[in-house]
């Protein structure tokens, strides 16, 4: 593709974006009150009894084109996500627009807080997919031919998982799989690369950036809640990748008797407006160096880009500050691997310097 149609779709784009368990609760005298889009609470006090522990690495990507069957359905991304700041918000739901952080730019609030369903926060699937997708219609199939081809993806690392159907305590781990280097058959036997800046000691696979003790198992769906930064690198127009880094995530997963499969996945959190930006920034200078960012024209893109943010950063909301994270929510299934020795990243691409002319 030549700079001049990539330039137009990358520009095309940011003009177009500027324009599962639930719980209910209980109120006071016994009625049932709205319910929210929340994973499961945890069981009894149950400790693992698995021996080692199990690997799962994510083989299907859903990102709010397609419902869970795989159909293309308009507002397939409300069923996807997590209810993040406790409210169900937009016109006519039961908070209204009240408590929410201030819109940036001319936003209608009445759009950038419309949640999706049971108060489900996911301004990724509602307000930048649908424009993702006017520029690059293969965004979805090119996720899954990436991933069924054995492409870099997310591997969720449980110790102690055994047949039971409720566990406690769990420790669990999130890495960066690197490429296989070769199509995976999905059974168990694949041997998944850990890539080492998944980790904070290059050496020691169990020193994840994205670890906790605390995840659980309920009715055999598992749930983890992580404090820190995800990375899902996802492939887009041909050459580039798009780098959606997902803070504090929440990932729950249907877990099958055999523990080889996994399905009705959520991963659920929020992206840093700002870092969206920088990522929006990088690719448009690779893809044609004169999108300069301190333009007048791409710097006014940008802020109205900006204008999608529907939530805080830290997930929570205030209507005396201004929104600066865009939540997410995806779909996904995964299928048990075994994971495989640490392997360095490939070399980070030089950032590409603005060559603008006079």
């Amino acid at each position: 593709m030549s700079n001049a149609p990539r330039s137009f779709a990358v520009a095309s784009l940011l003009v177009s974006l500027a324009a599962a368990g639930c719980a209910g609760g209980v109120e006071p005298g016994g009625s049932t009150g709205p319910v929210h889009a929340e994973p499961p609470a945890p069981g009894a006090v149950v400790a693992p009894d698995g021996a080692g522990h199990v690997t799962f690495a994510i083989n299907t990507l859903l990102v709010g084109d397609l419902d869970r069957e795989g159909s293309a359905v308009a507002g397939a991304w409300k069923q996807y996500g997590f209810d993040l700041d406790g409210k169900i918000s937009g016109v006519g739901q039961p908070d209204g627009l009240a408590g929410l952080c201030a819109p940036l730019g001319s936003a209608s609030a009445a759009v950038v807080h419309l949640d999706g369903d049971d108060g489900i926060d996911n301004a990724f699937g509602k307000s930048l997919l649908p424009l993702i997708l006017g520029v690059e219609p293969r965004f979805s199939s090119g996720i899954g031919r990436a991933l069924g081809a054995g492409g870099t993806t997310v591997l969720i690392d449980l110790d102690g998982l055994g047949a039971g159907g409720d566990y406690t305590g769990m420790t669990a781990r999130l890495y960066t799989g690197a490429p296989l280097g070769k199509t995976p058959v999905y059974d168990g036997s694949d041997v998944w690369p850990v890539r080492a800046d998944s980790l904070l000691s290059p050496g020691d696979v169990g020193s994840a950036r994205l670890s906790v003790t605390d995840s659980y198992v309920v009715g055999d769906t598992w749930v983890g809640r992580f404090e820190g930064e995800l990375t899902l690198e996802l492939p887009w127009l041909d050459t580039l990748t798009m780098h959606l880094r997902v803070r504090d995530p929440i990932l729950s997963m249907s877990l099958d008797a055999a523990r080889g499969r996994a399905t009705l996945g959520t991963l659920a959190g929020v992206i840093s407006t700002a870092d969206l930006l920088a990522e929006a920034e990088a690719e448009a200078l690779l893809v044609d160096p004169t999108l300069c960012p301190a333009t007048t024209t791409v710097a006014s893109i940008l802020a109205e880009l900006g204008a999608v943010s529907d939530i805080l950063v830290d997930g929570t909301q205030d209507p005396a500050t201004a929104c600066d994270g865009i939540s997410i929510g995806l779909g996904f299934n995964a299928a048990r691997v075994t994971r495989g020795s640490i392997v360095a990243p490939a070399p980070a691409s030089p950032p590409v310097a603005c060559a603008l002319h006079d």
